[in-house]
């Protein structure tokens, strides 16, 4: 059986302070340091940095910090001495397994606890707190339903990482399917793989052994998502839509941004939202996709789009005055990237909603959402006669395979057409 790590604080004798008041008073002082014996080796951790108060001792300095009857200042040293002790073995409770590299990087480390402590509740926390930073606040919110979930699971009990066996995540599998009535597949799924994603990082991070990694083959298998028919609409149908007419503004409004979005190479809503007044000319515009930016690190791609007369009536229609930043009137530049994230998400769910009335009304008989302008755009060019390396390079893909997946299935009608040109 391993021996466990021993944490003390030590007077280095081996490195004598060499300021220059030692110098003047002649008198040999040294660092108290923090010593961890492991496994009949030791490693000295200097803590003068990380605590300024704490200056050098004499042997005698020293020794008297931990007399019974000392000064209040001594006292204050044996406290922070104590602090140190106790930090230095609440990180070693926390780890899995020891080593005294991590451990220095864990004690010397400025962020708070949470960011080393074995327990995926905590590490959700944490990297919801990355996300938020870094404005992924779609992902933070993902994030935030599993996490959710868990605390519900567990009672709000401390989990650690080697908890989690794949019998462990096929009850949690199970409990949410039963209890908390998440049917669908992909929800349980996207929890799951939240769950392996943070696993994965604890391992990179030294929390908790590769032996413990409860998925995989043979182990707890994350559900298949449920491949979705990417459907789309028909150039005819498009246009059932677009000369659509209500008197419902707010109609008028979701039908004029789906029909600009198919016009300008499928643009998704976050993209038309921080479309700028002065991106755009009589011509057109260009624009790199957000989701890009925030993916590719470089050989990041420009979308060229070209102006349309119906594209003009709609800017005129709804579009800001020349002096406002933003195109469209859905942000503005007051707004921080939190509040814009949640403007947008909730103009993509109206989007959906009412586009799927408005299809309906139109004698539409297929579920319409907000994405359906991008697959519609991307297929009937292609029905169109537009090459795959066309269709890629408007939606602003890197390659041609990922383009695939944005095209629906020929329809019987273009099907039957090039079957008769056979024979």
């Amino acid at each position: 059986m391993r021996s466990k790590p021993t944490a003390s604080i030590y007077l280095d004798k081996r490195n004598p302070i060499k300021g220059k008041s030692e110098k003047k008073s002649n008198v040999i002082r040294y660092p108290a340091t923090l010593m961890i014996l492991y496994e009949r080796k030791g490693r000295f951790y200097r803590i003068r940095g990380k605590y300024k108060s704490i200056p050098g001792f004499t042997v005698e300095e020293f020794n008297k910090i931990f007399e019974n009857k000392t000064s209040a200042k001594n006292k204050e040293y044996r406290k922070i001495f104590q602090l140190v002790e106790d930090r230095a073995n609440e990180i070693i409770e926390s780890m899995d397994f020891f080593s005294f590299d991590l451990f220095k990087q864990r004690f010397f480390d400025q962020n708070n606890k949470e960011q080393y402590e074995n327990d995926i509740v905590t590490y959700f926390e944490k990297s919801i707190k990355e996300l938020e930073n870094q404005n992924k606040f779609s992902t933070a919110s993902l994030y935030t339903s599993t996490k959710n979930h868990l605390v519900k699971y567990t009672g709000n009990r401390k989990v650690k990482f080697q908890e989690l066996t794949p019998n462990w995540l096929l009850d949690f599998e199970e409990w949410l399917q039963n209890k908390q009535h998440v049917g669908s597949v992909n929800t349980i799924g996207m929890y799951m793989r939240n769950i392996r994603i943070l696993f994965n990082q604890a391992i990179r991070e030294k929390i908790v052994k590769q032996e413990y990694y409860p998925f995989g083959k043979g182990k707890y298998q994350i559900p298949k998502l449920t491949k979705k028919t990417l459907k789309a609409l028909t150039k005819e149908e498009v246009k059932l839509i677009d000369q659509y007419e209500t008197v419902d503004s707010t109609k008028q409004w979701v039908r004029d941004i789906w029909i600009f979005s198919y016009l300008s190479n499928g643009m998704n809503i976050a993209d038309i939202a921080q479309i700028e007044n002065q991106q755009v000319t009589k011509d057109g515009f260009e624009f790199v996709r957000k989701k890009t930016k925030e993916t590719a690190k470089s050989n990041l791609k420009s979308i060229n789009v070209a102006m349309q007369p119906r594209m003009k009536e709609i800017i005129e229609r709804w579009g800001n005055p020349p002096e406002k930043k933003y195109l469209f009137p859905i942000l503005d530049e007051e707004m921080d990237e939190e509040t814009m994230d949640l403007k947008v998400r909730n103009l993509n769910n109206l989007i959906t909603k009412r586009i799927k009335d408005i299809a309906k009304e139109c004698k539409i008989d297929k579920k319409v959402t907000a994405v359906y302008a991008r697959h519609s755009f991307a297929t009937v060019l292609r029905n169109s006669g537009a090459s795959i390396e066309y269709i890629s390079e408007a939606l602003g893909h890197n390659n041609v395979s990922t383009t695939m997946h944005y095209l629906a299935k020929f329809d019987s009608g273009v099907v039957k057409k090039w079957s008769a040109e056979l024979l």
